[in-house]
């Protein structure tokens, strides 16, 4: 079986607390901007105390063009990824040699990039050259779970190698500052820069997760609730009011996931979700009948980091690793995805510490 080892995380250096975002966003939209309290209201009851953005508050709101905001995303990306791998690396024991293919996912690059990010952090990280490479661009939040689980699809055909997972989101890069809708408020207040990674070993060696089961769920009726609109001045993120019912509709299948693989909500020790809000994150303690103890990782890493789209659910699991939330050995846990389309990505496993007996 497949092993999801402790997983490493990279930061930028320009760190925001929101209080500093929401006199920024007061200053540079007072008195053009109708129900401007209202709407710094939807920012500050994200729960985010702080993030880290790529660029210094002063120039958050400000759009600079798009090819100047690829250029960023080149000179900012590869470098979090590789910081962010080679604690991975560490933390499984391994180096860039042991690794037989790398999965990495991003959503917010300003423009398409050809060739990809994959490539820039092969090119630049001393992989070999002859490792096998899958992007993921267009999964949203969802995609960190995805590559996992496309990590152990891969290992189950090549057994005892090693697979690297890189997420890597810069949501700031992709601020529209001329959006005056409620929803990009919300945004705004709800969303960080930064990369995780994590090793997927195909050995079962090490301490971490051993992955029992995979599955994912298109809710139907719900493709338009989280979309990209693209015009000249790039990627505008579009959320509706139907998001949180829309994702509700769909968390039946988690319940038959779980079913499935021969277990059941109320066996569950341990949960591992995505950040997307404090209202999706009430709605899954709900659906599976959890305490607010199961969440806290999750409350955790919004508050101190905001919510890292695909590189979240890596954040929440390297927390989980902490003695204040460490899982017991044998303990069974749910990995949790959720992103546009609208979509659900789970991942049952079970706490290992060290190899098994």
């Amino acid at each position: 079986m497949a092993l999801i080892c402790r997983p490493g995380e990279a930061l930028p250096t320009h760190r925001i607390g929101q209080e500093e975002y929401l006199e920024a966003a007061r200053q540079g939209y007072g008195g053009r901007v109708e129900h401007l309290e209202g709407k710094l209201g939807l920012m500050a009851h994200t729960s985010v105390k702080q993030r880290y953005c790529v660029k210094p508050l002063d120039t958050l709101l400000l759009h600079e063009g798009v090819p100047r905001r690829v250029d960023q995303y080149l000179e900012w990306a590869p470098r979090l990824a590789l910081r962010a791998i080679g604690q991975a690396l560490s933390c499984a024991q391994l180096d860039t040699g042991d690794i037989s293919a790398l999965i990495c996912t991003s959503c917010t690059s300003p423009g398409l990039l050809l060739p990809g990010l994959d490539a820039y952090i092969v090119a630049a990280g001393g992989f070999p050259n002859t490792i096998r490479r899958l992007p993921i661009a267009q999964m949203g939040c969802h995609a960190g779970v995805t590559a996992l689980a496309q990590a152990n699809a891969y290992l189950l055909g090549h057994p005892g190698e090693h697979v690297v997972v890189c997420c890597v989101e810069l949501p700031s890069l992709n601020e529209q500052p001329a959006d005056l809708d409620a929803s990009s408020f919300v945004s705004r207040g709800l969303f960080g820069d930064g990369a995780t990674a994590a090793v997927v070993r195909g050995d079962d060696r090490g301490t971490g997760v051993r992955i029992l089961a995979t599955g994912q769920y298109l809710v139907p009726g719900t493709l338009n609730n989280m979309c990209y609109e693209l015009d000249e001045l790039g990627n505008h993120f579009r959320t509706k009011r139907e998001v949180v019912p829309g994702l509700k509709k769909g968390f039946p299948a988690i319940h038959a996931f779980l079913s499935r693989a021969g277990y059941q909500a109320g066996d569950l020790d341990f949960l591992v979700s995505h950040t997307g809000g404090p209202r999706v994150m009430d709605a899954v303690m709900e659906a599976l009948g959890v305490s607010e103890q199961f969440m806290a990782a999750s409350r955790e890493s919004l508050r101190e980091v905001g919510n890292l789209s695909s590189a979240a659910v890596l954040d929440v699991l390297a927390r989980t690793f902490e003695d204040r939330y460490r899982p017991r050995v044998g303990a069974v846990g749910l990995l949790l995805g959720f992103g546009p389309g609208s979509t659900i990505e789970m991942l049952l496993g079970m706490w290992q510490e060290g190899d098994p007996s």
